[in-house]
């Protein structure tokens, strides 16, 4: 079995696949978006059992752009409880560290594992696995599953790695329209291509619900359009949901460079959107 991993430049994204033979199809296809790539470094990293409780576990994909991947604050966040990460590069399950595998890293820290250690301080898990796959500077339309290298792929290889470990996601969250607001997406274009990247993930099977997030804050400077845009993605029949309103949540004394958060701010969202999504 030859088996070897490659990277070239397409378009807008990156195609990252692991070629296992020349004959067989390559079910974990990552697409990522520009210059961002997921980080994927496991040296150092402590790889841990991967049967999961569903009675006493939760698993939630957390998705979107630079405030729910790694670039934001000034220190690393050691989780406390029990948080681990399914990295979507090699599918292997690992302790809970920043940088978080799988979503895209120019910074310090981000909201997941806080999102994880809040679940169970609440008492709602004993153990949370976060499955981060935010891309830096996305944009929407990138995650239509008809795009040109969609990186729909990211949700789509996250979901199937859960599936080869026997599990399901819980929940799904998405903050992601920052990039949007600066590239001048109209409300209905934003939320189509929202609706397309859910839709994709129903047809796989997907059931669990999905939450979208307000994000459209760069600069100190918030975008309506784009606030509007997220808000008429919620739909009761694709089971799509109100998410956390980071806009308005998280002021300028929570971010540090008037668009990331300081830690303080990842906490202030991560704990918010866990409360959210596991009442």
């Amino acid at each position: 079995m030859n088996r070897r991993s490659f990277a070239f430049g397409l378009g807008a994204c990156i195609v990252e696949r692991s070629v296992i033979n020349a004959s067989a199809a390559d079910p974990y296809v990552i697409n990522e978006f520009n210059q961002y790539v997921g980080f994927r470094d496991t040296r150092g990293r402590t790889q841990v059992l991967s049967v999961v409780d569903p009675s006493t576990t939760k698993v939630v994909v957390i998705d979107g752009q630079s405030l729910l991947a790694t670039a934001n604050g000034t220190t690393t966040y050691p989780p406390t409880g029990h948080v681990d990460n399914l990295n979507i590069y090699d599918g292997g399950i690992y302790d809970g560290a920043d940088p978080v595998l799988g979503a895209s890293y120019n910074g310090y820290t981000s909201p997941v594992l806080r999102i994880g250690d809040r679940i169970i301080a609440n008492g709602k898990a004993s153990r949370v696995i976060v499955i981060p796959i935010a891309m830096g500077g996305s944009l929407w339309a990138a995650y239509r599953p008809d795009a040109v290298n969609s990186c729909f792929t990211r949700g789509k290889t996250a979901l199937l790695r859960c599936r080869a470990l026997g599990f399901e996601p819980d929940a799904w969250y998405v903050g992601r329209g920052e990039s949007d607001a600066v590239a001048g997406t109209s409300a209905i274009d934003l939320r189509n291509s929202g609706w397309a990247f859910a839709d994709g993930l129903r047809a796989l099977g997907y059931s669990g619900p999905m939450y979208i997030g307000i994000h459209s804050i760069q600069g100190n400077i918030a975008s309506p359009t784009i606030q509007s845009g997220l808000a008429m993605m919620v739909d009761a029949a694709r089971d799509i949901r109100a998410g956390i309103n980071c806009d308005t949540l998280c002021g300028p004394s929570d971010r540090i460079d008037g668009t990331h958060l300081t830690n303080g701010g990842c906490d202030k969202y991560g704990y918010a959107v866990a409360d959210l999504m596991f009442p």
